[in-house]
């Protein structure tokens, strides 16, 4: 799929190289900075504040709803982010409110619906609300398209100043549905891979995998009953590019 959207690309390239000389074009408006630099997709509100932003420091706190163990997980998974690329030990909190420290809390607010968010950075605090922990995952996903990119590093980077900036976000999905396929029956990926995209999918906020399990170059889950179609010599598996396929143990995992 990959290659297909450089193709693509090239090719609008060359078909603008090739246009005829005409008129001078009128000049091209200036471009004007994102509302909400990094953050994908565009949120409904976007607010910049006064002051230099918020900074993970070797203090930094998480504090969550130690009663919600969707918001306990939705915490550990933004502290182990966090942790190898900072250096810092980002220690989880069930409750308190000393600084510096980023807040998952869950509340009532009906005007954000069951997956919006609001994200407010001061210098003392990150706060992120919402009514359900879809909400709260959404919101720290902004919070990590916020953050230098090298927040995704694994190991430790020193002289990198890991600030929020100042902003002010309430966001909520347009459409319950948003979806991406992969076509793993013509281009076999394997588990890791999918995992990889699954996280992808995930950072920018879409909410539906479709997985294009059978077709004629592929069957690619496990049928117990049915195991001439993952056997090497079956139809499904020669001629379609890279065989393979999931055995349920594995679409299970992929599934969780």
């Amino acid at each position: 799929m990959r290659v297909n959207h450089i193709v693509l690309i090239l090719g609008l390239c060359t078909l603008s190289s090739c246009r005829p000389a005409g008129p001078a074009a009128e000049p091209s408006p200036p471009v004007r900075e994102p509302a909400a630099p990094g953050v994908v997709p565009a949120p409904v509100s976007f607010t910049r504040s006064s002051g230099d932003g918020f900074t993970i420091t070797q203090a930094t706190t998480i504090v969550a709803d130690a009663g919600n163990s969707d918001v306990t997980r939705i915490a550990e998974q933004l502290a182990a982010l966090l942790r190898p690329s900072t250096g810092f030990p980002i220690p989880l909190s069930g409750s308190g409110n000393a600084a510096p420290h980023i807040a998952l809390v869950l509340a009532p607010d009906t005007a954000l619906g069951a997956e919006g968010y609001r994200l407010a950075v001061s210098t003392d605090a990150v706060r992120i609300t919402a009514q359900s922990p879809s909400g709260i995952f959404y919101g720290v996903q902004s919070l990590r398209q916020l953050l230098p990119h090298q927040i995704e590093s694994h190991m430790a980077l020193a002289q990198i100043p890991w600030r929020v900036p100042a902003v002010t976000i309430v966001d909520r999905p347009r459409y319950a549905w948003r979806g991406a396929m992969l076509d793993v029956a013509r281009h076999f990926f394997t588990v890791r891979e999918i995992k990889q995209y699954i996280d992808l999918l995930a950072l920018y906020k879409l909410n539906v995998l479709h997985l294009h399990l059978a077709d004629d170059q592929g069957w690619r889950i496990e049928i117990k009953s049915r195991p001439k179609l993952t056997s090497a010599g079956s139809v499904t598996q020669v001629g379609g590019g890279p065989g393979g396929f999931f055995t349920q143990d594995e679409y299970s995992d992929i599934v969780r």
